[in-house]
């Protein structure tokens, strides 16, 4: 081997040995501490931010569009729903912690009462901009809600504008049962209205009466069961009333002018307190003078009327029940 290449080997020797020195594996170099590592992790935690709030804001548009589709499926099964599934219905969403949006509700309301006073439609009735009153042709129908309960409460126009008519709570429905009730002492006020205050007048009074006794027949028809009522004329006048009335002399007296005036009546003393009156068709009104809330006994041989009705029609007997 001459010089030159001895020189040459000797060169790539050292390089070898300098290779090798640089050389190292990952267990030569010590393990630093996180703390230790020159990262910068700000923008990857402020992603997984995000990306949990998208998360969540995700899942909470699912569950809202899926609630609102729901109520829609809802809300186009109450418009196709008949009335005892309305009723169904009614009594499983009007509780209060019941799944169903306030639109769905209203709208359930709303076609529950179109049911209840659909033979009022002759007479143009129509909702009012209060979502509870409709307007009929002779008063005004607000309704209230309590559970699977419903109030209807009436307001007739006055006729005397010195007046101002307010509602009275008229009909008392249970859907749940499928009862109706009609407060008594609401028709004693509307007779007192119409007869001691004159408030309104007496033929509209009778319009109010025929009205309200077509609300009487169709929900007979819908299935409620309606208990005995001063309001229901379909049924024969055979009962006893209390009055809050001491029917005294000067009523009597009153009562005696029109009787003697009117050939058809009569008055019969069967006792030394008790009275009859007779009047036409067989009818009698039988009472006790002098008594603390008498009882009116009245007869009406088997004519289908009223109390209203039979008041209205014998407007000087109201005293024997009207203070």
């Amino acid at each position: 081997m001459n010089k030159n290449e001895q020189e040459q080997a000797s060169l790539q020797r050292d390089e070898v040995e300098v290779v090798k020195k640089a050389v190292v594996t990952v267990e030569d170099v010590p393990s630093p501490s996180l703390s230790t590592i020159p990262l910068d992790q700000t923008n990857f935690d402020e992603y997984e931010t995000e990306k949990k709030a998208l998360h969540r804001t995700i899942l909470t548009q699912i569950n809202q569009t899926e609630r609102i589709l729901a109520d829609l499926k809802l809300q186009k099964l109450l418009a196709e729903a008949d009335f005892p599934s309305l009723v169904e219905a009614f009594c499983e969403f009007t509780q209060d912690k019941a799944e169903i949006s306030n639109t769905a509700k209203a709208q359930l309301e709303d076609y529950v009462l179109f049911y209840l006073l659909y033979p009022l439609k002759e007479g143009s009735l129509q909702k009012t901009s209060d979502t509870r009153i409709w307007q009929a042709k002779h008063f005004f129908i607000r309704y209230q809600t309590n559970a699977s309960r419903i109030t209807l409460e009436i307001k007739i126009p006055v006729t005397n504008t010195r007046f101002e008519s307010t509602y009275l709570p008229l009909f008392d429905f249970d859907l749940h049962k499928m009862t109706t009730s009609v407060r008594e002492e609401e028709v004693m006020k509307l007779i007192q209205l119409w007869y001691s205050k004159k408030v309104f007048s007496r033929s509209q009074l009778s319009l109010i009466n025929y009205d309200l006794n077509r609300l009487l027949a169709n929900i007979k028809e819908l299935g409620f069961v309606v208990q005995e009522n001063f309001l229901d004329n379909t049924l024969v006048l055979d009962r006893s009333i209390t009055s809050p009335v001491t029917i005294t002399a000067p009523i009597l007296d009153q009562i005696f002018i029109v009787l003697m005036e009117n050939p058809q009546y009569d008055l019969h003393k069967l006792g030394e307190t008790t009275y009859k009156i007779v009047l036409d068709h067989g009818q009698t009104l039988q009472f006790e003078e002098n008594t603390e809330q008498a009882a009116l006994i009245l007869f009406s041989n088997n004519r289908k009327r009223s109390i209203l009705d039979f008041f209205t029609h014998y407007p000087f007997l109201v005293p024997l029940l009207i203070v």
